[in-house]
């Protein structure tokens, strides 16, 4: 699971697909109930790309005296 939700928040969305599967045959409880639950893999599985995270701007320096 924690691959597949690193690689849906970096948008890898086949990375996301090839582990849906394979989750799938381990286990489709699992698979059903959380793995696709999770919104960023949703998402993948859904074609809807996630947005990558937002960075922050940089904190102005204060100027010195």
């Amino acid at each position: 699971m924690k691959a597949a939700f690193d690689a849906a928040r970096t948008g890898d969305c086949a990375t996301v697909a090839k582990l849906d599967v394979e989750v799938r045959e381990i286990d489709v409880d699992f698979h059903d109930t959380a793995f696709v639950r999770d919104l960023g893999i949703a998402r993948c599985l859904a074609g809807n790309v996630p947005a990558p995270p937002i960075t922050p701007a940089p904190t102005p320096v204060p100027e010195q005296p």
